[in-house]
């Protein structure tokens, strides 16, 4: 049971409930529920409970359910009906009929909201190029001449399932997380009011499979690799290093500033998923590479060549292994030129699931601890700050079984009767 007293956030309109019940924790702390509310049409104040933050319901998600309630409502407002009778004498005029070709004028296009919304990510310094390829890619063509009201939750679906015999299943994650987004920012922006097919409200699932590779580094592996990135640049080389020993996601190591550094305490802070500020434990051999950069306090520790935040990894961690033959090559030199190895799709997912990228150092950060049977799986989720441990279960299947010990005997009870 949560408490009666609710909390802003910093979402508008969403707040928050912490439980009175000693039991229910979630990470060692007093679970909390998400409350939204808005009006409805007629003025009518509305209140829903979300979901509990144990369940995976966050300030965000909260959030983006609050516009699509805003959105609904502002739906039915625009298309209700005319209350009341005309003037005597007064004549009711018929609409013309709308060419079927022509989007209403109110009605953007696809490629609109998509142009506003990729123009708001660069504007915010994030991953607008990374995105920008992807929609030119993946989306553009077959999404950008449609008006965005006449994609229904059918009409996703089967945009999914086109994309999921072409490409890795988290590639079409990707893709269609980029729509939901697209759509949400739109409906922020007031240039849509419908809802959004991509989202789960409206029965939107993404395809179920791992959305990153499942290749892990042995420790030999590990080793060489270091070795050789030292060579080629220190800073890969440190930044694979400090994600090998902590876990932490490649963005999170783009966004460590000299200011984020707590030596004294252990840890130091990263801008964790959904820009929430969260510690990572770090021992006194990481704290001290970062703090060699002896960067200031607003300075990234981490910086390009230009000095300012890096956008994406350097492709000398691709060159690196493929040279020491971790990984298969998929660039080869013709005529003093770089081609790109073409694949067949069976071949791309297979790469995908098994190259090295600067990803892979987290998940092997994960897969040596669980195999080492030392952390449970509610304790691998906390080290890797999960929000469920729906997400850490991919890690499960490493971790001994004591059952596994326990059936182990009967081959010592079959050596004495034999």
């Amino acid at each position: 049971m949560a408490t009666h007293k609710r909390v802003t956030t910093r979402f508008t309109g969403v707040f928050t409930r912490t439980t009175s019940d000693p039991k229910r924790k979630h990470n060692g702390r007093p679970d909390r529920v998400f409350d939204i509310y808005w009006r409805d049409a007629d003025g009518k104040q509305c209140w829903e409970v979300t979901g509990w933050l144990s369940e995976g319901m966050t300030e965000q998600a909260a959030f983006n359910l609050r516009t699509e309630r805003l959105a609904a409502v502002k739906k039915s407002v625009s298309f209700s009906p005319i209350q009341g009778s005309l003037p005597t004498g007064a004549q009711q005029t018929q609409p013309l009929p709308e060419d079927p070709q022509k989007p209403a004028l109110d009605t953007p296009l696809f490629s609109t909201i998509a142009e506003n919304y990729l123009r708001w990510l660069e504007g915010e310094s994030k991953y607008a190029d990374r995105e920008k390829f992807r929609y030119d890619t993946h989306l553009l063509k077959p999404l950008g001449n449609v008006p965005v009201d006449q994609i229904a939750i059918t009409n996703a679906n089967n945009f999914k399932h086109q994309l999921m015999p072409k490409m890795a299943i988290g590639t079409v994650k990707k893709c269609l997380s980029l729509c939901r987004a697209m759509y949400f920012y739109a409906s922020l922006t007031g240039a849509y009011s419908g809802l959004n097919p991509f989202s789960r409200r409206c029965g939107f699932n993404m395809p179920k499979g791992a959305t990153e590779c499942e290749r892990f580094l042995t420790p030999d592996e590990a080793k060489i690799l270091l070795a050789e990135l030292a060579k080629r640049s220190p800073q890969l080389r440190n930044m694979c290093y400090v994600s090998l020993h902590t876990g932490i996601r490649p963005c999170e190591l783009y966004s460590i500033r000299g200011g984020d550094l707590v030596p004294q305490a252990g840890f130091f802070w990263v801008d964790g998923k959904g820009g929430k500020r969260e510690k990572v434990a770090a021992s006194k051999e990481i704290l001290e590479i970062l703090g060699n950069y002896k960067r200031k306090p607003h300075e990234y520790i981490f910086q390009s060549k230009s000095g300012g935040k890096i956008k994406q990894t350097s492709d000398t961690l691709r060159r690196t292994v493929e040279d020491l033959g971790l990984s298969p090559r998929t660039v080869i030199k013709k005529g003093g030129k770089e081609v790109r190895v073409k694949m067949a799709p069976e071949e791309k997912k297979e790469y995908q699931r098994k190259k090295i990228w600067l990803h892979t150092f987290r998940h092997t950060f994960a897969s040596w601890l669980a195999q080492s049977g030392t952390v449970t799986l509610l304790e691998l989720r906390d080290l890797l700050r999960h929000e469920s441990t729906q997400m850490t279960e991919r890690y499960a299947h490493m971790i001994p079984d004591k059952l596994v010990e326990q059936s182990s005997k009967i081959n010592k009870i079959l050596g004495e009767v034999a």
